[in-house]
């Protein structure tokens, strides 16, 4: 299978940062967003965004 771009949102809370990891371990492009920064560091090559999805938010991929 391809590798997918996934965002993940609430990517700080405690689910959040378990399907980041699996995630990114399984070789998908992962980006996090969640309304606070993570406690601890996201794997290295994970995009992250503070932001708060009750708000127009957009993302612009690269």
């Amino acid at each position: 299978m391809a590798p997918l771009s996934v965002l993940v949102t609430g990517s700080s809370g405690f689910i959040g940062t378990h399907v980041v990891r699996h995630l990114h371990a399984a070789g998908h492009r992962v980006t996090g967003l969640d309304h606070i920064p993570p406690k601890n560091p996201l794997p290295e090559g994970v995009a992250f965004h503070v932001c708060d999805i009750r708000h127009l938010v957009v993302l612009e991929t690269r």
